[in-house]
């Protein structure tokens, strides 16, 4: 589903609250906090009002917002431009041209002589081609939030000391004066394979895919209807939507709303949505209201998932370099271990001395480390001596020997390592918000996995208490679950009492769960239901029949040096899981 529904009609609606709110305010502030977006903060019959205007590829919009966004440690030459000639410049008008996606916001200003004069700020809310656009009096570009030469547009050139060219008419009917028979021709001569909605966005101003699907649900037909089955009745149908929704642009009694599946904001207008399947509605107070809520939630979103992707990249390339630096290990100590017969054949050599003649190439001799005492043919070196032979050999199975214990050691520290990475990878895929992210990259940074910041970017970390996830089984009793690795470690050694009970799914990275007993007897179904949320939070979330171990939290212990989250535990039984269990599916927990 396409979200982008910033469309004319909407801007309408912003428009007509942006009169009221700001329109006779005085811009006391310009801040812009990246590329694409500047905020005017305004004065407005004595309150201040930030106006976000945003010319992002996905994200442009125009709205006031209630949130605050850091800024630059220095402006941007936009930023300054905007200052020098809008800095307490009073907004004398805000026009839309019909149902464009443009805003016009003029302001009167006092220029550096002390005289009025008046700028327009030009808002163009187009998706990939939005920008903001400063002219004077005589329509001359001042600067761009995008500046386009020649060689990126031979229509319209948005350079300082241009002149300024409005976008390309698209010669599209006004909603607020169409009439019956320009709907009849428009349905029977738009070609009989063509949908409803498509004609309605190729013909009319400001309707986007969205609003085109609601006004053609609201006439009870199939939003995927095409021409060749659209009768009069159908026709008049159609009319009839783009009336009220006329009548709503001519009133201004908008029915703004915001649609959620799950979690997450999928799509907004200014009527209400009635069409979209599987999601839920939310009616708010105000156009500008559903803008600020919905593109905030989808900026948090859109971070958020940068950020994790970002994060789970680096450990999941830390993993691969461990792997590969495994089998490396792996292959040398295969190596290493088949020269154990060296130390055989030094001692064959130094019991059979009295065999071996001067100038002799090999010695054959019985082997009496084989059970069937076998015969081994031994190579000779014609410019040492047996013994020294057999001291070459000796060597060579001692240092083989020495490394077979460090490699040995080196391989359980690497598969440790590769474990601990599993899990930090596991937490990063389960986390739900930038906060459990920043937590894992830290714990990344504290391991040396990741790079201290630059001194600039250094901030002292707030002493946060961890705050694992927190259920309630079917039989009253609390079950707490940690989402990262330090939340596992306070939660296993710091939260627990001995008769608690521990869990974590079987030989797989996951997480703690500890369900507080209070010394009292546990019901099997607690446990089960806690062995459920430590199969959910681990790396076989979605198998069957995952095994989880259980335990006293008394029998559970963290080795010296161990990496975060890691621990040893005895005294375990093992419970298996199964898939789709209801009250899992109850918590409403995130896939």
């Amino acid at each position: 589903m396409k979200t982008m529904a910033f469309d004319g009609v909407f801007l309408a609606g912003i428009s007509h609250e942006l009169q009221t709110n700001i329109l006779g305010g005085k811009v006391d502030k310009i801040h812009q906090p990246d590329a694409t977006t500047i905020i005017l903060s305004v004065r407005h019959q004595g309150t201040n009002r930030q106006l976000l205007i945003s010319a992002h590829p996905v994200f442009s919009r125009i709205h006031i917002t209630t949130e605050k966004k850091d800024n630059p440690n220095h402006p941007p030459l936009f930023c300054m431009v905007l200052r020098k000639h809008l800095s307490r410049g009073k907004i004398v008008s805000i026009n839309q041209p019909g149902l464009e996606r443009i805003l016009e916001i003029k302001f009167s200003c006092i220029n550096e002589l002390g005289d009025p004069e008046e700028k327009s700020l030009i808002c163009e809310i187009m998706g990939k081609h939005s920008n903001l656009i400063l002219v004077n009096e005589s329509r001359e570009i001042l600067d761009a939030a995008k500046r386009i030469g020649h060689h990126l547009s031979r229509y319209r050139e948005i350079l300082p000391g241009r002149p300024y060219v409005a976008p390309p008419a698209q010669d599209k009917l006004e909603l607020i004066n169409v009439t019956e028979e320009q709907v009849t021709d428009i349905i029977m001569t738009g070609g009989e394979q063509a949908s409803l909605t498509k004609l309605l966005i190729s013909n009319f101003q400001g309707i986007s895919p969205l609003l085109a699907n609601e006004l053609v649900y609201r006439c009870n037909l199939d939003t995927s209807i095409t021409a060749e089955f659209c009768g009069q009745r159908e026709i008049q149908l159609i009319f009839q939507s783009l009336k009220k929704l006329a009548d709503v642009l001519i009133t201004s009694s908008f029915s703004p709303s915001l649609a959620y599946r799950k979690k997450d904001s999928v799509a907004f207008s200014c009527i209400r949505l009635t069409h979209l399947n599987e999601v839920s509605i939310q009616d708010a107070v105000g156009v500008n209201e559903t803008a600020d809520q919905f593109f905030r939630a989808k900026e948090e979103s859109t971070r958020f998932n940068q950020a994790r992707d970002n994060l789970s990249q680096k450990v999941s390339s830390e993993i691969d370099k461990l792997q590969a630096k495994l089998t490396v290990q792996q292959r040398e100590l295969s190596a290493a271990k088949s020269n154990e017969e060296d130390k055989i054949k030094g001692q064959l050599l130094l019991a059979n001395l009295y065999q071996i003649k001067p100038g002799q190439e090999t010695v054959t001799v019985t082997n009496y480390y084989t059970p069937n005492m076998s015969t081994v043919t031994i190579t000779l070196d014609p410019s040492l001596s047996p013994a020294e032979l057999a001291q070459k050999y000796f060597k060579r199975y001692t240092k083989s020997k020495t490394a077979i214990e460090f490699l040995t050691r080196q391989l359980i520290q690497g598969q440790e390592e590769v474990t601990y990475l599993e899990s930090v990878l596991i937490a990063v895929s389960q986390a739900s918000d930038l906060t459990e992210l920043e937590e894992l990259k830290q714990e990344l940074i504290q391991g040396s996995y990741l790079p201290q910041p630059r001194k600039e970017e250094k901030k002292k970390p707030a002493a946060v208490r961890p705050a694992p996830l927190e259920f309630i089984s079917a039989d009253g009793i609390t079950i707490l679950v940690g989402k990262n690795n330090r939340q596992n470690d306070w939660l296993t050694l710091k939260q627990s009492n001995e008769q608690d009970i521990w869990l974590h799914a079987k030989k797989i990275p996951g997480a703690h769960v500890l369900i507080k007993t209070g010394g009292q007897t546990v019901p099997e179904n607690t446990i089960y239901q806690g062995a459920l949320l430590a199969a959910h939070f681990s790396k076989s979330r979605h198998s069957n029949q995952v095994p989880v171990d259980y335990t006293l939290i008394k029998y559970v212990k963290k080795p010296g040096g161990a990496k975060p989250g890691m621990v040893i535990y005895t005294n375990e039984k093992t419970i298996y899981t199964r898939a789709n269990d209801p009250w899992l599916n109850s918590l409403g927990l995130e896939e």
